[in-house]
């Protein structure tokens, strides 16, 4: 978390939900001769849970990127998404930001295998928005 604690309900909802929280799951890229870009990316907030049924609730956070510029050994790209709070907890958000890495590993066709970067961000609840960032990585199966 980037921005400070504002002792609002929203703050603490964010806080609880994603300090510590490690987004794990799944991503749909696609590619045209116009552009490449990741069309659907989601967490599975039932993974962990499966694994040990008395561990706490996990949000699940669901996005897509714009359309991603990239090298051979960088890749950036915005997003914008949503998270579904753990708990159930009903409050509207979107969150939308900025992703760059280095591209570490390449699989045996040349395609990016292994990234490592930084997330930048906001997430707007309600009328309050904060922001977040985080270190991420993508690695292909």
């Amino acid at each position: 978390m980037e921005s400070p604690d504002d002792g609002s309900k929203t703050f603490k909802l964010l806080k609880s939900n994603m300090e510590g929280f490690e987004e794990k799951g799944l991503s749909k890229w696609t590619q045209n001769i116009f552009e490449l870009k990741i069309n659907f990316a989601y967490t599975d907030p039932h993974k962990e849970q499966t694994k040990n049924a008395l561990s706490e609730p996990t949000p699940h956070v669901i996005w897509e990127s714009n359309p991603i510029s990239f090298t051979e050994n960088r890749i950036n790209w915005s997003y914008t998404g949503e998270i579904s709070w753990k708990n159930s907890e009903n409050y509207a958000n979107t969150f939308s930001g900025i992703e760059f890495y280095t591209v570490n590993e390449h699989d045996v066709l040349g395609r990016p295998s292994y990234l490592q970067g930084k997330l930048v961000g906001t997430v707007l609840i309600g009328d309050s928005f904060y922001v977040v960032s985080a270190v991420s990585k993508f690695k292909r199966r």
